[in-house]
């Protein structure tokens, strides 16, 4: 049995393509493991690659999943049946790779509640003014601000890094003093010139032992 109360992770990744593939696995002997290939178009050298398969078979479950070229996967199919041959189950292959990942996202997306109120720009006029949004580098250029709310008299022309950790948000006024709405959650798009890698695949070299027999 498995060992109980055991806390297992599992992790969600976002912007991983999965390629559907129809295949019909061969037949896999008893007590052996059976590597086959398929075409899996979109799959690269250098990617890592894990699959979930159409249904579960007793008996036989997938070992292994590697990148065996350009638009090909192996599949290690294991059977741990001792006296019957059988066969994985065929229909839909969904493959999942680290290929849709850049190794530099420099695109963040930054949610900031602007906190109290400010005066707003006076009489028919264009005033910025300054929030704290902890983590902005100076050397960051904003993309866009989204305000959550529409105010009549006030709109939004701009936003700029002031200063470290300090946003810039500019407002136009088409009449009398307007204060932007207080505590409101701004969506701040950034470009950020090289982040660290969202995601790094790793290939150490690495020589296994042997395993036991059965286990």
């Amino acid at each position: 049995s498995a060992t109980a109360g055991e806390t297992y992770g599992f992790v969600a990744v976002r912007g991983i393509p999965a390629t559907t593939v129809t295949i019909t696995p061969a037949v896999v002997s008893a007590a052996t493991t059976n590597e086959q290939t398929f075409t899996v178009p979109g799959i690269r050298v250098g990617d890592a690659v894990t699959l979930n398969p159409p249904a579960n078979v007793t008996n036989v479950c997938v070992g292994n999943v590697r990148v065996a070229g350009n638009n090909s996967v192996a599949v290690t199919f294991v059977n741990t049946s001792p006296t019957t041959a059988t066969t994985p189950p065929a229909g839909a292959y969904t493959f999942f790779s680290t290929g849709g990942i850049d190794t530099a996202g420099n695109v963040v997306a930054i949610q900031s509640d602007i906190g109290s109120s400010l005066p707003g720009p006076a009489g028919s006029t264009t005033s910025s003014f300054s929030y704290t949004v902890t983590g902005l580098a100076v050397t960051d250029q904003v993309l866009a601000i989204s305000k959550p709310t529409q105010q009549a008299g006030i709109g939004y022309t701009q936003g700029f890094v002031a200063a470290a950790n300090v946003i810039g948000v500019g407002y136009t006024n088409f009449g009398p003093t307007v204060t932007p709405t207080v505590s409101e959650i701004y969506g701040i798009g950034i470009w950020r010139p090289q982040p660290a890698a969202p995601c790094i695949v790793y290939q150490p070299a690495m020589t296994p032992a042997a395993g036991g027999p059965n286990t």
